[in-house]
């Protein structure tokens, strides 16, 4: 049966005659063949470079040099396509020679037939159709690893179709691909994303386009039919089966993408959600609370100070201490809210640290003298000024500072400290507390880490918002504690 597909033929021989003999047999065996001819080794070369041919056909001896020659060259620039090599030489040893250099089949001229040459036609086109698929299969699964790679590197479900789109006709060079979510698990607007060719096919009233189609479904990890992928294509070519494996890979790595996409987009609008409520819920609660602040205030200056009015000003006084504290629990909450929507600030000017430090001194002894702690300060001569937001940075010391004296037994010590390495001031707060455990100091900034420790004391925002100021201000915190002598929290400000 002749082959009725077209191809071309480069056929090199210097015999006239032979090629003639050739030209019939290549025309019996395929009438729709292309043959392209030359003489030597060197029109062979040119032939090969200035068009594609799908075989060669190539005497053993030219006028310029052996037909090995010509076979070594087109195996350098083209390991796949196949030579048939043509000899009046019939022994072993040169097919065998031949068949090392690369040659897909060997005739001797004596035994050239227009059937033997349809054989060896037929078995090399094979062999050149056989490499061509695995060197596109592997093409195709280099592809599909950047694939993965392209399509979980985008930040939302919207992008992440588009890629998966763009993707899938890619892979297998179609002209047309659809990713479609079932409307389970989203909007309309967001339902189908197209891919198209720049190109599209412009079809005579003549042609017949049979348009082939590959779908793949999109499934999340517990079976639920997330949506499908659908390339097509408007050429009388159908797709292999490597492509519809392709497809069905892609599927399922857009699946999982897709999943994390949209759990990731949830939880995304849950932490909004609750960051919102705290906004509002901190806003809404400061000014019931300041009214109470005000009011107990108020009171406590308008109580009669004598014996029989202490029980009614101890009553007032606890009013206006849950007050404070109230306040102080929406400040917290107002600034990790801010710190989480990267809308927190520090209003930076030229600070002398000694003036900190004393207001710090200030701000602290009190507490300290309650608890029975001493409440120690030294700093450095000749101090540089900090580049500073003063009272944020008191707020530090304020978290800091409560923390030690809260946490030190009745007779210790507090030690605030500063000096100055490598153009930064850096500030040390210590105790002779209890110290914290290692398992505990590898959450101590971790948000909210406190109210889910056995202290269960304040909400835990304290030291994470504190981890936020210094950052703010660029510089860095960290803790160094051992259980039963102490803790050491040492934190930088840049120096002007």
């Amino acid at each position: 049966m002749p082959l009725s597909a077209p191809f071309r033929v480069l056929l090199v021989d210097d015999d006239q005659l032979d090629r003639m003999a050739l030209r019939r047999a290549l025309l019996a065996t395929a009438p729709g063949v292309t043959i392209i001819e030359a003489e030597d080794v060197a029109s062979g070369m040119l032939s090969i470079r200035a068009a594609p041919v799908d075989c060669v056909i190539l005497d053993y001896h030219l006028p310029d040099g052996l037909g090995l020659d010509l076979l070594l060259h087109v195996r350098a620039a083209n390991k796949s396509l196949p030579v048939i090599m043509l000899t009046a030489i019939g022994d072993a040893q040169t097919a065998v020679e031949l068949m090392k250099a690369g040659a897909t089949d060997y005739i001797p001229k004596s035994q050239l037939s227009a059937e033997r040459l349809e054989r060896s036609l037929r078995y090399a086109l094979r062999i050149r159709a056989a490499d061509e698929r695995v060197h596109r299969y592997t093409e195709q699964l280099h592809a599909l690893s950047g694939a993965a790679m392209r399509i979980n590197s985008t930040s939302s479900v919207r992008e992440m179709l588009a890629a998966t789109a763009e993707e899938a006709r890619f892979l297998v060079r179609s002209r047309r691909a659809v990713v479609t979510l079932t409307s389970v698990i989203t909007t309309s607007e967001l339902s189908e994303v197209v891919s198209e060719c720049d190109d599209p096919v412009v079809a005579s009233e003549d042609d017949a386009f049979a348009v082939e189609q590959v779908e793949a479904p999109l499934l999340a990890r517990d079976g639920t039919l997330l949506g499908t992928i659908r390339v097509s294509s408007e050429r009388n070519t159908d797709f292999s089966e490597s492509d519809r494996a392709l497809i069905m890979q892609l599927a399922q790595l857009a699946s999982g993408a897709i999943e994390n996409a949209r759990l990731l987009e949830t939880a995304r609008a849950a932490t909004q959600g609750r960051d919102d409520m705290l906004a509002i819920v901190s806003h809404d609660l400061r000014t019931p609370v300041q009214t109470i602040t005000m009011a107990a205030v108020l009171l406590l200056e308008l109580a009669p100070n004598d014996d029989r009015r202490v029980a009614a000003r101890k009553q007032v006084e606890i009013v206006q201490r849950a007050a404070s504290r109230a306040n102080r629990l929406i400040d917290d909450l107002l600034d990790a809210t801010r710190i989480d929507a990267g809308t927190f600030s520090v209003e930076l000017r030229p600070t002398r640290i000694e003036t900190l430090l004393r207001d710090a001194v200030e701000l602290l002894t009190p507490l300290a003298h309650a608890s029975g702690i001493e409440l120690v300060s030294t700093f450095g001569p000749d101090m540089p000024l900090a580049h500073a937001d003063a009272q944020r940075i008191l707020q530090v010391f304020s978290n800091i500072g409560g923390n030690a004296i809260k946490f030190t037994p009745k007779g210790g010590r507090l030690t605030l400290t500063t000096t100055e390495r490598d153009g930064a001031i850096v500030i040390t707060v210590t105790d002779t507390g209890r110290g914290i455990t290692s398992d505990d100091l590898a959450h101590i900034f971790d948000r909210y880490w406190q109210a889910r420790s056995r202290d269960r004391l304040g909400a835990g925002l304290g030291l994470w918002i504190t981890k936020g100021i210094v950052e703010a201000h660029g510089g860095a915190i960290d803790v160094q504690s051992e259980t039963g002598r102490g803790t050491t929290v040492r934190f930088t400000l840049p120096a002007l």
